[in-house]
């Protein structure tokens, strides 16, 4: 629980200490008090206007990915602003950060994220990540179209 609204952790990695997590959008508050190093933003109508003002509103770095949720899955546009999120994330995961993928409900877009850093992290498979994301929160990845771009993707 993050800013009053629900997250899940995903992953922990014993050997930095890093955590990922996954929730919706975080009520205001400092999130930087609760521990998180990194937000990523993922829902396009919840960014904000700019990163300083993200930073000053969470208390803790953002990133900024703005996903639309579509069946079509994630434009090339998207992806790479996935990927440039996902690697922020590595960076605090490796230094024994806390990192909070959101999305307005925590379900596709959010979810996108959290997988990416996954397969940068543990090398696991595109299917692999979506079950791992699965398996810690109910009714994710139910977007089609994102599961199937995850399951053609080698991340490295």
């Amino acid at each position: 629980m993050f800013g009053s609204g629900r997250a899940d952790r995903i992953a922990y990695f014993p050997e930095t200490g890093g955590e990922l997590w996954q929730g919706g959008f975080p009520a205001r508050g400092n999130l930087g008090r609760e521990g998180v190093s990194l937000l990523i933003l993922c829902a396009k109508e919840l960014q904000p206007d700019t990163v300083a003002e993200a930073r000053e509103h969470f208390g803790c770095d953002v990133a900024l990915a703005p996903l639309n949720d579509v069946e079509s899955g994630p434009t090339s546009a998207e992806i790479a602003l996935a990927t440039a999120a996902a690697r922020e994330a590595v960076r605090h995961i490796r230094r024994g950060g806390r990192v909070l993928s959101s999305c307005a409900m925590g379900r596709n877009r959010s979810s996108l994220c959290t997988a990416i850093i996954l397969m940068m992290l543990t090398k696991m498979s595109g299917d692999d990540a979506v079950r791992a994301i699965r398996a810690c929160r109910a009714e994710t990845l139910t977007n089609r179209g994102f599961v199937g771009f995850l399951r053609r993707v080698h991340v490295r």
